[in-house]
């Protein structure tokens, strides 16, 4: 009798096509990067296909396109989820030379079910403020898949990725091909960035398709290996006009004047180059500080580079400038400060770049030659 209950209710579902496998299938897409600073970590969305029915969707959180889109950026953005069909979400990453790997989800068809539901509903949501620490395009889905297995968890295990503090995670995936970008979001968290976010929210598509066998759901792996949907014809590239460079050129700038602040010569060509150099250590401290405390605030609002990029120390100098006393320990505190982050910042925080550590150096020098000279001819 038991058997014949148990035959029954296999043939019921097996005559039933919603609890076939491949009625439903869906997958995580991972665009790669593109050029541009804010496309340095990539892009997630989620493939629902049903074939059936004809039905081929992709979902995805976005915040806008246009050429807007980097003041947007800087000023905070919003966001919400959308469904396009896959043709043209895959035509829109052509244009831009990028590719687009999908995993298959590993999840039941009920799962599956349930994580369409979930997805349409995210359609109705309102526009969500963006926040990159805890409100991203792959958090995103991650939240919405958890939703819809229930009780089982997603999760990561072994991640040698996971273990990383927030600013050696920006510089391990961005560093070498998006040097603005490691720059601008360890700015970004500032002092935050020696932390070590949660590995699901943290987690970008870069890193994902670096480590996607590592994260499950249950007992499972969460996706099966990619699949190749468009094939990537542009990467990124650092370019020319890195932080380093141009913390090179502001350093030549500093060291010369402080050869000539020694040598006593060519003094309008010296306070020429200190013009150009203070004024543009001001404006980036000021930038940084705009990015930091006002849109997102998603650091600390503390950053250890505003000791180097700052716009009170030239103001001061400016400010100080016929008041020999007040100007020379203004010199000898910045200068300071800069030869210490110089020397230790590496050892002080994960925050800390080679581009602001090389401009630190450059301004410790300069700092304390210019005030040794100051204090050389008030003693004369």
């Amino acid at each position: 009798m038991v058997a014949g209950v148990i035959r029954l209710c296999a043939e019921t579902a097996l005559s039933d096509p919603r609890l076939r496998d491949d009625f439903v299938t869906a997958s995580l897409l991972m665009v790669t990067p593109g050029e541009r600073v804010y496309q340095a970590f990539g892009h997630a969305a989620i493939r629902m296909e049903c074939p059936s029915e004809g039905l081929d969707y992709v979902f995805t959180f976005e915040s806008g396109v246009g050429p807007n889109l980097p003041a947007e950026f800087a000023r905070g953005m919003d966001a919400r989820f959308i469904a396009v069909e896959t043709p043209e979400f895959i035509d829109g990453f052509r244009k831009e030379g990028r590719g687009i790997y999908s995993y298959r989800l590993n999840l039941s068809p009920v799962q599956k079910q349930e994580l369409w539901r979930v997805l349409d509903e995210r359609l109705q949501s309102e526009m969500l403020d963006i926040d990159i620490r805890r409100t991203n395009c792959l958090s995103s889905l991650f939240a919405a898949v958890q939703e819809a297995a229930e009780e089982e968890a997603v999760d990561v295990r072994g991640s040698e990725i996971a273990g990383m503090s927030n600013g050696e995670y920006f510089e391990v995936l961005t560093g070498e091909n998006y040097p603005w970008a490691e720059l601008l979001f360890k700015s970004l968290y500032g002092a935050q960035s020696d932390e070590c976010d949660e590995v699901l929210v943290r987690t970008s598509p870069v890193s994902f398709m670096r480590e996607h066998d590592r994260f499950r759901i249950g007992d499972r792996r969460l996706t099966e290996d990619s699949t190749v949907l468009l094939k990537e014809r542009k990467t990124g590239s650092a370019g020319a006009v890195t932080p380093v460079a141009v913390c090179i050129v502001l350093a030549a700038l500093l060291m010369l004047s402080a050869i000539l602040r020694v040598s006593g010569r060519w003094r309008t060509l010296r306070i020429a180059m200190e013009t150009v150099a203070l004024t543009i250590i001001a404006a980036a401290g000021c930038l940084e500080m705009f990015l930091t405390l006002f849109p997102w605030r998603i650091g600390s609002a503390w950053s250890w580079s505003y000791l180097v990029c700052n716009p009170v120390a030239p103001a001061l100098l400016l400010l100080f400038r016929h008041r020999r006393k007040a100007y020379m320990g203004t010199l000898l505190a910045w200068g300071s400060l800069c030869m210490i982050y110089a020397l230790f910042g590496r050892m002080i925080t994960s925050e800390a770049t080679d581009a602001v550590r090389i401009l630190a150096l450059a301004i410790g020098i300069w700092g304390l030659a210019s005030a040794l000279v100051a204090r050389r001819r008030r003693s004369c």
